[in-house]
């Protein structure tokens, strides 16, 4: 049987493979022939993980969307699936016309389809606004976030989209019942005022799952009452207090990864080690692995 004689069916099992497990690029397909590209296009789970990164490269299998024309052309082929969906907020704000035309040329539920959400802005200088883009991509639409399960803030600027992120906090969390898991990905400080947001946006008492660095300052664990897994990622803090874990209340955590060098006064209580199931050390000094490995047995530990 010629390859050409293959069923659509049978070429998007190829297709799926060679983008998801041979890392293979889509362009690379569609350029075969027109039957081939005509299939990738209208085949949705090609295009579920999405990614508008004007400037940082996504990593693969995402699509790579610098304009926004591009993001919305890729959400319009993902028909009615669920998506993995990326956004770089830029600091210079798309013209009016760019915007204007993705909102009138993306699938307006695209919000309700994401599974998991990252949101990521870059340090400006000059602290330009980004309220216009934030709202434009995530607060245009009646659509809510209904099937989102994972979301995750990279460098967000709490001052720079005040009003929208806040906004969009609260839609979250009336809408994604689902919501399980959160991120903050920062490097540096964490802005004053995000943890706040999340408390009163409702999306704190949803987590089971949270990821955060020590520069986030102080954690009110007690609005985290359905935490089940915590990542903390040793983070040097200029302006706040790093996160202590001498405090952590939390009746469900299974378990806890610490990643870097934390110090004995910033670990966990003796009853927190003792209830996990699991306990993973990431870059932890030897003295703190054997002073924990001594209250437990089952202690996966990563040492340099």
């Amino acid at each position: 049987m010629s390859i050409h004689s293959l069923p659509n069916e049978t070429l998007e099992i190829i297709f799926s493979f060679h983008v998801y497990e041979l890392c293979g690029f889509r362009t690379a397909l569609q350029l075969v022939c027109k039957r081939w590209n005509a299939t990738a296009i209208s085949f949705p789970a090609l295009w579920t993980r999405v990614s508008w990164s004007p400037t940082i490269p996504p990593p693969h299998p995402s699509v790579n969307c610098r304009t926004l024309d591009a993001l919305a052309r890729a959400i319009n082929r993902t028909a009615q699936a669920t998506m993995d969906v990326t956004l770089e907020i830029p600091n210079a704000v798309p013209p009016p016309t760019e915007l204007e035309s993705f909102l009138s040329s993306a699938n307006p539920t695209w919000p309700s389809r994401c599974t998991s959400l990252k949101i990521i802005t870059t340090c400006d200088f000059y602290g330009r606004s980004l309220e216009g883009p934030l709202a434009c991509l995530l607060l245009n639409t009646t659509s809510g976030f209904d099937a989102l399960r994972t979301l995750i803030l990279s460098h967000v600027d709490v001052v720079r989209c005040k009003m929208d992120l806040s906004s969009f906090l609260i839609r979250v969390g009336h809408s994604a019942h689902s919501l399980h898991r959160l991120e903050l990905d920062y490097d540096d400080d964490v802005p004053l005022g995000l943890v706040q947001a999340l408390i009163t946006s409702g999306i704190f008492r949803r987590i089971q799952e949270l990821k955060i660095p020590t520069s986030i300052g102080h954690v009110p664990w007690e609005a985290l009452p359905n935490l089940c897994h915590l990542d903390v990622v040793f983070v040097d803090s200029l302006l706040c207090s790093c996160t202590s874990l001498a405090g952590l209340v939390a009746p469900k955590l299974a378990s806890l990864r610490l990643e870097g060098p934390f110090h004995h006064i910033q670990l966990p209580p003796a009853t927190i080690i003792r209830q996990l199931r699991r306990l993973e050390m990431v870059r932890i000094s030897q003295g703190l692995v054997h002073a924990l490995s001594a209250m437990r047995t089952n202690v996966d530990a990563v040492v340099p």
